[in-house]
């Protein structure tokens, strides 16, 4: 029977509520073990820290938003941060549907006008 939540898992949950961003768990380590860069981070506590982040998502404690954002690294972040990021991505996307139809109905001008 699980005695709850363990000390990494607490000290990273904690480093997220405070940092108010995205974190990668590279970062989220160097935190939580209070070395200087993310070089420093032995493998295997790093690794300690990915295990404690991915049962904080299970328990719907933090989210993970995947590789496919900035850099290519998972990043892990509370909701809160998670629907800001969402939000701004959702509003590059559209801004990028609006130039692109912009573009599209400028050359579309040019060849009505030939």
């Amino acid at each position: 029977m699980s005695l709850g939540p363990g000390t990494v898992m607490r000290a990273a949950l904690r480093t997220l509520q405070q940092a108010g961003e995205l974190l990668e768990s590279q970062e989220v380590a160097r935190q939580v073990f209070g070395y200087a860069t993310i070089a420093d981070v032995p493998p295997s506590r790093a690794a300690s820290v990915r295990r404690a982040l991915r049962t904080l998502v299970r328990r719907g404690e933090i989210e993970e938003l995947g590789r496919d954002w900035e850099g290519g690294r998972r990043k892990w972040g509370t909701h809160a941060e998670a629907d800001k990021k969402r939000a701004r991505t959702a509003q590059f996307h559209a801004f990028m549907a609006r130039r692109e139809a912009e573009q599209l109905a400028k050359q579309a001008s040019k060849v009505e006008v030939r």
